[in-house]
């Protein structure tokens, strides 16, 4: 069933049916309290929907709109369905609740806006023109502030990347199952703790999640010098690693890790890794052939690891990376056997 997002003129406190989906509550929002709440549904019923950010801020008791509480409805989406962008309304919300709060405290008072003339047209406030706030900038805010992505996915645009990648919600039924496998797999970097270890190196734990779940990988001191450049919070990344599942728990330790898509127009350099088994004559000469093929001349070296030796290519068998040539290396070489710099 779908969900639809939080909104100031829909949502109740709770997830509530609405109509063949279920309306994400404001209760779920955070800094967002129950007497706000309550203001805002008793005022939207009495007087009907709310029009604007400033007809928002006119009619809900200023004493619970704040600025906190502004910023919050407006991140995680729950004031989309007012005309301005999210990027707009918030460079709006403060000059909206000065208003909202002048005009309570006068009509408190009895005070009536000189000549009679309308507060719509004295009190306007004017629309920046700005753009939107990215998708990844929205889909953030979402998580920050409701705990899920409601719009969109941040791993939404890597579909063709994630295609027969290991899908970590299998961990979630039976991780014994894939007990001491060496799985591929990509996701989104959502949490990173370093740690030193016993030798002053530091190593990271990190929490990757995909569509079907998350995980917990360990990336000891050798593959985070490797690919600390990656390991930032909201990166999406491809990893290789060996799942460690008993009764305490699963998690999967790294011994490769690197984005998930990489701009090829970008590389500066290709290491392709010959591992232990791969190193054979019969293998030797596919690749040779492979490269004979392929176009253009990125500098490539190809690191030996059975010898513990590189060896640079030259400028006739380097070539420019494509999707189409890694995986015929890679058919040859194992999976992972191309890496772009």
């Amino acid at each position: 069933m779908q969900v639809l997002g939080p909104d100031v003129n829909h949502s109740l406190r709770s997830f509530a049916v609405q109509g063949d989906a279920i309306r994400f509550g404001l209760g779920g929002i955070k800094n967002v309290g129950d007497n706000a709440i309550d203001r805002l549904i008793t005022e939207r019923e009495a007087n009907g929907l709310y029009t604007s950010i400033t007809d928002f801020c006119r009619r809900v008791d200023s004493k619970v709109v704040n600025k906190r509480l502004l910023e919050s409805l407006i991140r995680c989406g729950a004031m989309d369905g007012f005309e301005e962008n999210r990027n707009q309304l918030l460079h709006m919300y403060e000059s909206a609740q000065a208003v909202g709060a002048k005009q309570q405290k006068d009509a408190a008072m009895g005070t009536m806006s000189l000549f009679g003339e309308s507060t719509d047209d004295v009190d306007m406030i004017p629309v920046p023109n700005l753009p939107d706030l990215s998708e990844d900038d929205k889909l953030k805010d979402e998580k920050d502030y409701t705990g899920f992505y409601i719009t969109g996915h941040p791993l939404q645009g890597y579909n063709k990347e994630l295609k027969g990648l290991f899908e970590l919600g299998q961990l979630l039924e039976n991780p014994e199952r894939f007990d001491g496998q060496t799985i591929t797999f990509g996701g989104l970097i959502a949490e990173r703790g370093d740690r030193p270890t016993k030798r002053g190196d530091v190593m990271s734990i990190l929490r990757i999640e995909d569509y079907s779940g998350s995980a917990q990988v360990v990336a000891f001191p050798k593959v985070f010098a490797q690919s600390q450049q990656f390991l930032a919070v909201d990166m999406v990344v491809k990893v290789r690693g060996r799942v460690d599942a008993d009764e305490k728990g699963v998690q999967i330790i790294a011994d490769r890790i690197a984005p998930l898509k990489v701009n090829y127009n970008n590389a500066r350099q290709i290491a392709i890794h010959i591992r232990g088994a791969y190193d054979t004559p019969e293998n030797s000469n596919a690749l040779k052939e492979i490269l004979s093929q392929a176009e253009g001349q990125v500098p490539t070296a190809l690191y030996l690891h059975k010898q513990r030796k590189r060896i640079n290519l030259s400028p006739q068998l380097c070539f420019a990376p494509t999707d189409e040539i890694i995986a015929r290396i890679e058919a040859v070489l194992g999976e992972g056997a191309v890496e772009v710099q």
